[in-house]
């Protein structure tokens, strides 16, 4: 059962849930927390809609059932009924969390909270070789995430330079793929950034100068590519990096003494 409007309110401000909570109603009808000297729940009615017509524990509400479809991290109706707080996270094309899912009709996600907290949910995309495309759409999705690792997923075309729009994103593993093209310069916009490995795909192009502003970078690599030119002693503005992989590129010229 749902309570049907879902954001029902009586004609004081109270919603199904608070007649539950205080007793005032039962399935049966009224409940030990209802005075008598209140009335009744017509009295109270907004457009012809008491508890009783309204509320689930009221004997009111409408039925609802949950459908077999899943998110697109695989999940069903029943990892929602655990988590409400992630209504609407992972919705695609066949699966609506607030249509398909009975726990959901009354609850929405704080995307920030989802990813900050749970980055599965940031990672465990299903076993398909995305596109650039759909790395794009997962952006537009979910602009608050902290993780994304799709390392190793067969992703094809090049890393758009979309991805700076994530303006909270730590960690960012795109390694072992097969994307192409340059090194989008934009990505030295994600200033949050702790890690950032694109090992492992058949990059060209030089290595953009504008990564040396990612201050917070811990982690670079850049190795088993096919980038060339020489490193830019921008790099050298990177006093927090820990590890640098640039090895089996195309590379010339000398290290900058900034590094």
């Amino acid at each position: 059962c749902r309570d049907d409007p879902p954001a029902w309110l009586d004609s004081l401000g109270h919603a199904c849930k608070e007649y539950d909570t205080f007793n005032l109603c039962t399935v049966d009808g009224y409940g030990t927390g209802w005075d008598s000297r209140w009335g009744s729940f017509t009295d109270y009615a907004v457009d012809g809609i008491s508890a009783r017509e309204a509320c689930c524990a009221c004997g009111g509400g409408s039925e609802c059932r949950d459908t077999e479809a899943v998110d697109w991290g695989g999940d069903t109706c029943a990892y929602y009924e655990l988590h409400p707080e992630h209504c609407g996270c992972c919705d695609t094309p066949n699966f609506t969390a607030g249509s398909d899912c009975c726990s959901c009709w009354t609850s929405s996600a704080d995307i920030a909270v989802v990813m900050a907290t749970w980055p599965r949910k940031a990672t465990r995309l299903p076993e398909l070789a995305y596109t650039s495309e759909e790395l794009v759409d997962l952006v537009v999705r979910c602009p608050d995430l902290v993780m994304l690792d799709l390392s190793g997923k067969g992703m094809r075309g090049s890393i758009p330079s979309e991805l700076s729009r994530l303006g909270r994103l730590r960690h960012l593993n795109l390694a072992g793929n097969n994307l192409h093209g340059s090194i989008p310069p934009e990505l030295g916009n994600i200033s949050s950034l702790e890690l950032l490995w694109l090992s492992g795909n058949p990059l060209d192009g030089s290595i953009p100068t504008e990564l040396g502003r990612l201050g917070h970078l811990q982690y670079l690599g850049l190795s088993q590519n096919q980038l060339g030119g020489s490193l830019p002693s921008e790099l050298g503005n990177l006093s927090n990096v820990e590890f640098l992989s640039i090895s089996r590129n195309f590379l010339n010229g000398s290290i900058p003494s900034e590094l």
